[in-house]
């Protein structure tokens, strides 16, 4: 968790699973914000990358909090110090990471898959340009959808590729129809993929969609969200197959129905809510959690949405 862009911190917190109590969780081994985070099979998190504050290098750490014990262990390291980047979980409890930033004005299209199960870190063949700020999200065959991104800064991509671990390859997919990065993606039940939000240049935000067919490898129009929102990466999750919550990036809560293509805000959260995350939770609920207002100061809140 960070103040904004400038402290970062090595707070954890822990809810219950009916959203009634909020506890410290363990210390971190070090500061870390614009790090990537995946639940895995048996209900341990990985942490990967990040910053460790404003003026700091990236981070190369990878972390792993163990759900049974309670603790927090340093796993290893990756290849390139990266923040900002983005992941997608593979089989196996295994993650691709992908780009980000590694220096001032400086983006990497490096490429490193984490085997959370014996804590090594391999190369994969690096994405075709350097982005940062770009979205992954794991399709249904197991390869890997990368759109959009930063080339430089604010300027976004069109751009949109897949990455087949079996041939260790990437290849160019169909143009999205918009310039976005700060976005973020989820896989539908159907496995096409929603492609929610961000921004073009760092100042036009979004509030336009899109889907991806994996089948046409083309990109078509999804609802409009009923709020413009970015800086979102980890703010949305799919319930019920075909409607998508989005609690990050904005001031609201919104439900996008798929079956009807429309969204529908459900809950105003008072305040921005830049990199909130939203997460299922015990019996049908979504839990947002945490990101910064609009004065770029940290938000400890925790709203649960029962059977959202």
């Amino acid at each position: 968790m960070s103040d904004g862009c400038s402290v970062a911190t090595t707070e954890t917190f822990i809810v219950a699973g009916d959203g009634a109590s909020v506890v410290r969780g363990p210390d971190l081994s070090g500061p870390r914000d614009g790090h990537t985070a995946h639940a895995l099979t048996n209900g341990n998190v990985v942490l990967i990358g990040g910053y460790a504050g404003e003026g700091e290098p990236p981070l190369s750490s990878v972390e792993l909090y163990e759900a049974p014990s309670g603790g927090i262990r340093r796993l290893g390291d990756l290849n390139q110090r990266r923040g900002g980047h983005a992941s997608a979980l593979l089989a196996g409890d295994r993650v691709l990471v992908v780009g980000g930033w590694i220096a001032r004005r400086t983006y990497t299209r490096s490429a490193e898959i984490v085997d959370v199960s014996s804590g090594s870190v391999t190369e994969a063949k690096p994405l075709p340009i350097a982005l940062h700020a770009m979205d992954a999200v794991a399709l249904a065959d197991g390869r890997v959808l990368v759109t959009g991104g930063q080339l430089e800064s604010g300027e976004g991509t069109d751009g949109a590729w897949i990455y087949d671990e079996s041939s260790n390859s990437w290849s160019e997919t169909g143009l999205m129809i918009g310039r976005r990065f700060k976005h973020f993606s989820v896989l539908l039940s159907d496995g096409t993929v929603l492609v929610i939000g961000g921004t073009t240049d760092d100042r036009e935000i979004l509030a336009t969609t899109e889907i991806y067919d994996p089948a046409s490898g083309a990109f078509t129009p999804g609802p409009d969200l009923v709020e413009p929102r970015y800086k979102l990466p980890g703010g949305a999750v799919v319930v019920d197959g075909d409607r998508v919550i989005v609690g990050g990036g904005g001031q609201t809560i919104e439900s996008i129905d798929l079956a009807t293509q429309t969204s529908t805000v459900l809950e105003d959260l008072g305040s921005q809510g830049s990199f909130a995350t939203t997460t299922t939770i015990g019996d049908g609920g979504v839990l947002v959690l945490g990101g910064y207002d609009r004065s770029i100061s940290l938000r400890r809140q925790a709203l649960l949405i029962p059977n959202a």
